[in-house]
């Protein structure tokens, strides 16, 4: 798992103006309504954990993972065990405290740019050549 903590802002200028972005309100005000964002072939989900913590999961149904039976010595594709309507998902987690994130994720888990697609794709406005 990869760990890190990041600063969360909007900036203008290369970074030079900077501007809270108040990511928990954001993030709770989702969590009530629709939180799910579908991203090319993928979907990104976040769910609350506690105040702070959330399970931020993309799913990812090219990932290689296989279904191993321990009596018979097989192996299997898992994606042949989904239903039409199941997919894969890798989870990351984010801890948030006022303007500061901890970011952990798995191997396979959504990515800092993901978070960041999604906070854009869930509406999280942007002036004029602001970033996030």
């Amino acid at each position: 798992m990869k760990n890190g903590f990041y600063a969360t802002y909007r900036s203008k200028n290369k970074g030079k103006d900077k501007r809270s972005i108040n990511l928990s309100v954001f993030l709770n005000s989702l969590l009530a309504d629709n939180h799910h964002l579908q991203v090319g072939s993928n979907y990104l989900y976040i769910h609350k954990i506690d105040g702070k913590t959330f399970l931020f999961t993309k799913t990812n149904d090219k990932s290689l993972v296989q279904k191993i039976n321990r009596s018979k010595a097989s192996v299997e594709d898992i994606k042949n065990s989904l239903a039409d309507d199941e997919s894969l998902g890798f989870p990351s987690f984010l801890f948030v405290e006022g303007d500061t994130i901890g970011f952990a994720r798995t191997v396979f888990g959504p990515t800092t740019s993901d978070l960041t697609d999604f906070l854009i794709g869930k509406g999280m406005s942007l002036s004029s050549g602001e970033r996030v």
